[in-house]
């Protein structure tokens, strides 16, 4: 006859028994302490590689969000966001006829930002002798150098009627817009300047 211990009071019991004979316990139904039920095995470990291989592409990821995010701050200039730059725009001149005397000249200064700009619009000679004049875009040197008649360099117009002139100027800088009747010694002229630069 094999011997088992009681569940409730430990005590040894036959394991013939229906029930145990000091404390009336239902008797256990095998003859030996019940086996440890096997555990499935442990899932292997992930090998270095594939942890670094998940960590260079979390680190690609980011590295691709932030780009793109700086792309889109670089667009949003004029969308409010706390840093962009807006686009300026800077008047040159209302279009309201100028009379320059001879030998004189009318000159419109503009501040240029840090930035690279675009500077468009038209002069035109409205009376006047031939109505003819010449204009300069010139910067702050050559301007002087220009104004008391030295050589200068800039972008001249020619002597012409009308001038439309579209060019790409750099700051930070101070430019001049020139137009000039040096040339005549008796005619004065009027003349209509209007123009912007732009700078994105």
């Amino acid at each position: 006859m094999a011997l088992a211990r009681c569940r409730e009071c430990g005590k040894e019991l036959s394991t013939e028994a229906a029930s145990c004979p000091h404390c009336g316990a239902p008797a256990p139904t095998s003859p030996s302490p019940q086996a440890p039920t096997p555990s499935a095995p442990a899932p292997p470990k992930p090998t270095r590689w594939v942890g670094a291989a998940v960590t260079a592409v979390l680190l690609a990821a980011l590295g691709g969000a932030a780009y793109v995010g700086y792309l889109a701050l670089a667009k949003s200039e004029s969308a409010g966001i706390p840093g962009a730059r807006p686009p300026i725009a800077i008047r040159v001149g209302d279009g309201s006829p100028q009379e320059i005397q001879p030998g004189r000249y009318l000159s419109y200064t503009v501040n240029v930002p840090d930035r690279t700009c675009t500077l468009s619009g038209r002069v035109e000679g409205v009376s006047g002798g031939n109505r003819d004049f010449e204009a300069f875009i010139l910067d702050d040197d050559n301007f002087r150098n220009w104004s008391t008649r030295h050589q200068a360099q800039g972008i001249s117009s020619g002597n012409v009627v009308v001038w439309t002139p579209t060019t790409t100027i750099r700051g930070p800088a101070v430019y001049h817009v020139v137009v000039s009747n040096a040339f005549s010694v008796v005619s004065p002229k009027v003349v209509a300047i209007q123009a912007t630069v732009e700078c994105p």
